[in-house]
């Protein structure tokens, strides 16, 4: 179940912000979303029993999603020229992001406690609302405009969306790359504990290293997304990273086990390629917003059927 939340409140969550920047504008749907972040990580910490356990897991899981909608179309809005050079910094920093809390939680856990390892990160969120905070107040008049050009989207978009083959297609690569990352987060300390015979630090470890392997792709494939004119190649060789990295733990876990995990953290050049291209095939503010929700929202549901399957 744990395992699965994740893709399916990031999918919710990518129908529901659009909705959330028409109401609250770019600026404040992020906002919404680090609050949304900061109290399902403290309610988590807190939680007395699993059921609580859970609220806050969907609450802070929801928190996320919007920031994954919105974040595309916030570097479209205040970096119009760079979009590819910021898109492979924010993406960079979500690989690191994604490495060390899955190194840390269960050292943190056996030496603290497991409520501190989960209520740390909270403070993450409370680190980067601080400047958005000051940006909303220096710039509440352009806000309040950006509400109203968001709002001023037809609402028949969304349903173009589905005809539109170059949505599509980003679609089909994005729920690829879904399914198989989250396949990994849920499931991958357990395999590796079962057929490699690592111990939960270890394996915690294993799995920081798909997100610190991300990292350099996160930096190249952006920019070179926006460079080229035919990215299908591109597309293959995260494919096929993940393809060989499966097969590999499938035919021979306990042999090249570190090699498998890189391939495994490789495939997720995929992201920051998918997001790049959901500025670079859109015109205006509003078809980023649109094609960002639509995008991630089916590729978070077909996401879940990574963990599921699994």
């Amino acid at each position: 179940m744990l395992g699965t939340l994740p893709p399916i409140l990031l999918a919710a969550s990518g129908f529901i912000a659009p909705r959330v920047a028409r109401g609250f504008g770019l600026d404040g749907g992020i906002v919404l979303a680090l609050l949304l972040m900061t109290l399902g990580h403290l309610v988590r910490a807190f939680a007395p029993g699993f059921a609580v356990l859970l609220v806050g897991s969907v609450v802070a899981l929801a928190g996320t999603g919007i920031g994954n909608v919105l974040l595309p179309p916030t570097v479209r809005r205040y970096f119009p020229d760079r979009v590819a050079l910021l898109t492979a910094v924010y993406v960079r920093i979500v690989g690191v992001s994604t490495a060390v809390p899955a190194a840390a939680a269960a050292p943190v856990a056996e030496q603290i406690g497991w409520r501190f390892s989960l209520g740390i990160w909270s403070v993450t969120s409370v680190v980067a609302l601080a400047p958005w905070l000051v940006i909303i107040a220096r710039e509440r008049r352009q806000r309040l405009g950006d509400a109203v050009a968001v709002d001023s989207s037809p609402a028949a978009l969304v349903t173009r969306l589905w005809r539109s083959r170059v949505a599509l297609a980003i679609t089909v690569v994005f729920s690829t790359s879904t399914i198989c990352t989250y396949a990994a987060f849920a499931w991958l300390p357990e395999i590796l504990g079962d057929i490699a015979g690592s111990t939960p630090t270890e394996a915690g470890v294993l799995l920081a290293v798909t997100g610190i392997v991300s990292v350099p792709g996160a930096l190249v494939a952006p920019l070179l997304v926006a460079r080229l004119r035919n990215v299908g190649w591109l597309f293959a060789a995260g494919i096929a990273s993940f393809v060989l990295g499966y097969l590999g733990l499938l035919l021979a876990p306990a042999t090249l086990t570190l090699l498998w995990v890189l391939l495994i953290g490789s495939g997720s050049i995929l992201f920051p390629a998918c997001l790049v291209l959901i500025n670079v095939r859109t015109r205006t503010q509003v078809g980023t917003v649109a094609l960002s929700g639509f995008t991630q929202g089916v590729a978070y549901a077909f996401g879940a059927l990574g963990p599921l399957a699994r």
